[in-house]
């Protein structure tokens, strides 16, 4: 969120505070005091005791405790990313602030217990206003916790993401012929999700692709898992998958170098993204705007892209991507110049400019 904040405390009279919820290094103190008034994080002791996992998180808890009933007052608290156990200071944080907010990211709704989900109710109860990243995930959020839009605000607040404005630049300098020499690449690029994690299904795609018409002396095939929950076992599956196949495939286990990886989202010929879930990440968006002819699951809750013309090839399901694949082989010039219109739209998208209308709203800044 540092980009963001450092944005609207540049262009508004406006000062954070930031509450960390964990301990911290040094480093990372003085990182964040570049944006922050004051920088407050959860130093609890650290002694033999603590090392007791159980221990260690009641020290956690009280010292959460503690530090929050010394807070001083705010005009607005905002949570970012909603860990369950805040339901134990929430009430404290809303006694010291005319407004609270907070804001789910994705995995804090998604990947939670029912028990945790118990507990987030407390929060929301309390909080004046909820925010999420695009208008899908907001509107399942109200739904599942029958909330009344009418009673609880809400808004939609996408980070800004500062790597963009660097994406395009390399984009405006940088074209696909010239990305694949500089990664001595030959063949067109199938390039499958973006991490490691298990929801990325490396094996519906690993699948579909065996039964497609792909000349395999034509294309490499590439899985980018370099991080994501299950990303071990992801990998470790995948490689006795490919094993002994004649395919082109390579899996990159380790973090590529930034210009490097902007030139493989350039490279890149077909994007395949069937996720389980997704939340407007940043890699698929660079390969939208980068012009990759996408496979995009229709589960997924980007409505915003497609009201807004994003051209992909939208699938209903992970039985349909064999067809999707072979429709785009088969006629890839046609997708490929239909993608034209995406770089200008997720340019826009991404642009300060547009974001910082809703920030500048809900933080009452006009």
């Amino acid at each position: 969120m540092s980009p963001t904040l450092s944005r609207l405390k540049n262009e508004h009279n406006v000062l954070f505070d930031c509450f960390i919820i964990s301990p911290i290094s040094n480093e990372d103190r003085l990182a964040h005091k570049r944006t922050f008034n004051h920088v407050i994080s959860n130093e609890y002791i650290n002694g033999p005791l603590t090392k007791i996992r159980k221990i260690g998180i009641l020290f956690s808890f009280f010292n959460l405790w503690k530090i929050s009933r010394n807070l001083p007052k705010y005009d607005i608290v905002h949570i970012h990313y909603h860990h369950w156990y805040i339901a134990l200071i929430s009430k404290i944080l809303r006694r010291k602030c005319s407004k609270l907010i907070i804001s789910f990211f994705g995995s804090d709704f998604n990947e939670v217990s029912k028990f945790h989900h118990f507990f987030n109710k407390r929060s929301i109860g309390l909080a004046d206003t909820i925010c999420a990243t695009n208008p899908v995930f907001l509107s399942k959020i109200f739904n599942f916790y029958y909330l009344d839009a009418k009673r609880k605000a809400s808004s939609v607040l996408f980070p800004l993401m500062s790597s963009f404005s660097e994406f395009e630049d390399f984009l405006k300098n940088n074209d696909s012929i010239m990305a694949k020499n500089a990664l001595n690449l030959d063949k067109k690029i199938i390039t499958c999700g973006y991490n490691g994690a298990r929801i990325v299904q490396h094996q519906s795609i690993w699948k579909s692709i065996v039964e497609s018409k792909i000349k395999k002396e034509e294309y490499k095939v590439i899985f980018p898992m370099t991080y994501g929950t299950g990303k071990a076992e992801s990998i470790n599956n995948l490689k006795q998958s490919v094993a002994g196949n004649n395919f082109d495939v390579s899996i990159i286990e380790d973090y590529l170098e930034i210009n490097d990886l902007r030139r493989l989202r350039l490279s890149t010929d077909i994007f395949i993204h069937i996720q389980t879930r997704d939340q407007f990440s940043a890699s698929m968006l660079e390969h939208l705007a980068a012009g990759s002819v996408s496979i995009i699951g229709k589960w997924l809750p980007y409505d915003l892209l497609r009201e807004k013309g994003v051209y992909a090839v939208w699938i209903n399901s992970p039985d349909e991507l064999t067809e999707a694949l072979n429709n785009v082989i088969s006629n890839f010039q046609v997708h490929k110049d239909r993608t034209s219109v995406n770089r200008r739209i997720i340019l826009d998208l991404v642009d300060w400019n547009n974001i910082k209308k809703d920030w500048v709203k809900v933080y009452s800044l006009n």
